[in-house]
């Protein structure tokens, strides 16, 4: 078989470059006339090869005469003063790489090195190290340097892999008449892409196999392309994947990772955001791809709402009542369920006439320093600047009653010189949430008829007869009935009032007015007199009096132009009712309601009224008298003294006289004692819930 490659013996070893009186760079110090005699890195001095800088030994001058490494030669004979082995004169190894004598020949390089071992366990011979026998058979090189190259050589027997240099054989193995033969042609079936065709043609010019371009979609093995497709150039490639805009508005744009393919997005460090809590407000975005809100915080709206609120699922705040006292403003209460504080029961026993939830608005203390004067037709104050108004509410009264005016202070006072008058068509009620204290003078007046159920006195009559008088008006009747009128000849006279008002003032009115004189002619008969006004005084402490309290009746009126025309009934007294845990009355005390007087018929000359009830319970007011002819009025009502009836005319062309009025009625309620000093006074007697002695 022919070789396929002829090689000639050449003096290899010369190729191999000899450096012989060149730098050796394993040698710190050679001698040398220029630089181009030195090694990469070094510098000659104009004597040896140095550093640039020498370590400041000599700064580049010869350290002549130096023997550092102590083998006997000093610089510069010696070329690596460093090594004690290493000197002219020195045996060269052969087989170290360093120049060991220094004459700058390495190894076998040196002559003297023929026929000595050298690296890798060959023989130096010709200033080169040759092997012991071909060392490969594939690399077209004369290992052994024996003039046999590859399969040529004994040493690659039969068998042996070879190269034949053909990049399109492949399995090639020497033979045995030294040639290098393949086993097959080179199989073109591994394409180096996805981009190629499966199948290629092998062109030794080109390197081996080649493969034409695929065209068409592929997969270039990454998640985040789409429609990847074949390149003329043969590689593979997509379109990079988009990411959809988040669902979570605290997530910016998103990037596709390989290599799940999922696609990561960059959390926004701030945004409005809805965190799907209805009980947190402000939502932002957290800078974690979180949302987070602020908590609804519960303050409870008022005093009744338990501080401890709860948010509920609707995103409102959810409260329990708070349990406990409340500030009511007058005082304490308690929380009801509709977070409302209502006055806890301040009064330790049930109030006549009114309950408190129908009080108002507490004002304070209602002191009274001079002469203070309120209206309660409509509540105003008429006379007086030293008080005001306490806060007050007009509720109804019982059926065929007035209404009631109601006011609520916190304490009551009528300071000693001072006085208060009440005057108006409506009862006066003061809820005392503390203490009533009376040192000055009270008077209370109806100044306004009276209701349909009122005890009225009736008008008097004319007489049958041409020429006859007129009988005289009946007096009113409360506490008690009224006295009738007087008569005038058969001229019918006014019926008594009869009895009207409650022992207990329950329902809680004035007194009533006295019936009118029988008129004559176009002259009127006398008036009849009002009836007292009503005042209740009822207070969680103490009720103390030590003054007048008054709700007298007035006096009938005599008629002052006719001398035949009848005089007027007296008015009957009014309703005073005090009420607390303790009453008191001092010897002061006047505490009265008396009838007023019936007024005198018609007579000679102008009749005289009647008096207004009296102060004191004795005398009673007397009637109407002093002139001739005329009937003299009736005597009103006090304490141990009825109303009397009016008289009649002396003469039967005179008028009759009015009746007297009837007391009033005065009711004491204490819940705890009662106590009323020897001196006082009260006219009528009064009734009482049995704590009064």
């Amino acid at each position: 078989m022919n070789s396929w490659r002829t090689w000639v013996l050449t003096l290899s070893f010369f190729a191999a470059g000899c450096t012989c009186g060149a730098f050796d760079p394993r040698i710190t110090r050679f001698a040398c006339v220029t630089t181009d005699d030195c090694g990469a890195g070094f510098v000659c001095n104009g004597v040896e090869c140095v550093p640039p800088s020498d370590g400041g030994v000599d700064a580049g001058r010869v350290d002549a005469g130096v023997d550092r490494d102590g083998d006997g030669v000093p610089l510069p004979a010696d070329c690596d003063d460093g090594n004690a082995a290493v000197y002219p004169g020195s045996v060269e190894a052969c087989s170290n790489g360093i120049d060991d004598d220094c004459d700058r020949a390495t190894d076998c390089e040196d002559p003297g090195c023929d026929g000595l071992a050298c690296v890798g366990g060959g023989s130096c011979l010709m200033a080169v190290c040759r092997a012991q026998t071909e060392v490969s058979c594939t690399d077209g090189v004369d290992n052994d340097l024996d003039g046999q190259i590859d399969c040529g050589d004994s040493d690659c027997p039969s068998g042996t892999r070879c190269d034949d240099q053909n990049l399109c054989t492949t399995g090639e193995r020497c033979v045995s008449d030294g040639g290098c033969e393949k086993l097959a042609d080179l199989a073109c079936n591994m394409p180096p892409g996805l981009c190629f065709n499966a199948a290629g043609a092998c062109m030794p010019d080109a390197g081996g196999c080649v493969y034409g371009p695929k065209v068409g979609g592929c997969d270039d093995g990454l998640a985040c392309t789409v429609t990847d497709s074949c390149a003329s150039s043969g590689s593979c490639s997509g379109m990079p994947r988009s990411c959809p805009a988040s669902t979570n508005v605290c997530l910016g744009a998103g990037t596709c990772q390989e290599p799940t393919g999922t696609c990561r997005y960059t959390p926004l460090a701030s945004g409005a955001c809805n965190d799907g809590q209805s009980c947190t407000l402000n939502d932002t975005c957290d800078g974690d791809g979180g949302c987070r809100g602020t908590p609804v915080v519960c303050n409870p709206p008022s005093q009744c709402h338990q501080t401890s609120g709860s948010c509920g699922p609707g995103g409102g705040c959810q409260y329990t009542v708070r349990a406990g006292t409340c500030d009511a403003g007058s005082g304490a209460g308690t929380c009801n369920s509709s977070f409302t504080c209502v006055p806890s029961q301040r009064f330790p026993y049930q109030p006549s006439n009114f309950t408190e939830a129908e009080l108002p608005t507490a004002g304070g203390d209602f002191t009274v320093t001079c002469a203070l004067v309120i209206d309660t037709t409509t509540p105003s104050v008429l006379g007086g600047s030293c008080a005001s108004l306490p806060p007050f509410t007009v509720i109804n009264g019982a059926a065929g009653a007035d209404p009631v005016v109601l006011f609520l202070v916190n304490n009551f006072t009528v300071s000693l010189g001072a006085s208060l008058e009440i005057r108006g068509a409506r009862p006066a009620l003061f809820a005392v949430l503390g203490d009533a204290t009376i040192g000055g003078q009270i008077v209370v007046n109806n100044a306004a008829a009276t209701s349909p159920a009122c005890g009225n006195g009736g008008q008097g009559f004319k007489g049958t007869s041409s020429g006859q008088g007129y009988g005289g008006g009946g007096g009113a009747g409360f506490g008690t009935a009224g006295g009738a009128g007087g008569t005038s000849g058969n001229a019918g006279s006014g019926a008594a009032g009869m009895l009207n008002g409650t022992p207990t003032l329950i329902p809680l009115r004035g007194g009533c007015t006295g019936g009118a004189g029988g008129s004559s002619g176009g002259s009127s008969g006398g008036a009849g007199g009002q009836g007292g006004g009503a005042l209740q005084i009822s207070a969680v402490g103490l009720v103390n009096i030590n003054a007048l309290v008054t709700a007298y009746g007035h006096g009938g009126g005599g008629p002052t132009l006719s001398q035949t025309a009848g005089g007027g009934g007296g008015g009957s007294g009014g309703a005073l009712l005090f009420e607390g845990q303790t009453v008191t009355l001092g010897s002061t005390a006047r505490v009265v309601a008396n009838g007023g007087g019936g007024g005198e018929g018609g007579s000679l000359g102008s009749a005289s009224p009647g008096s207004d009830g009296r102060q004191d319970a004795q005398p009673a007011a007397g009637g109407g008298m002093g002139t001739p002819g005329g009937g003299n009025g009736g005597s009103g009502g006090a304490a141990g003294s009825p109303p009397l009836a009016g008289f009649p005319a002396s003469t039967s062309d005179r008028g009759g006289g009015g009746g007297g009025g009837a007391v009033g009625v005065i009711r004491i309620n204490a819940s705890t004692s009662c106590s009323i000093a020897v001196g006082s006074v009260i006219s009528p007697a009064a009734t009482s819930n049995g704590a009064c002695p």
